[in-house]
């Protein structure tokens, strides 16, 4: 799924000493944020109030969930 840990130490975006940190984080945001659902898809929880800005003349606020494969 997310990974981003090994990214920005590789991008030298952050120092090598801060890769158990970064792991730290990644591991901690899936656990609170990414669930797979029984279907397949996955959902984002806790992340935004809404699923769109709505309204008539904007897009609804109707999204898709992605299957991961």
């Amino acid at each position: 799924m997310l990974n981003c840990s090994g990214l920005v130490v590789r991008k030298r975006y952050l120092p090598a000493t801060y890769l158990a940190a970064t792991k730290k984080g990644n591991a901690g945001m899936l656990n609170e944020f990414v669930e797979k659902e029984a279907d397949g898809t996955i959902s984002f929880n806790k992340t935004v109030s809404v699923g769109g800005i709505g309204g008539t003349s904007y897009r609804d606020s109707f999204y898709k969930a992605l299957k991961i494969l």
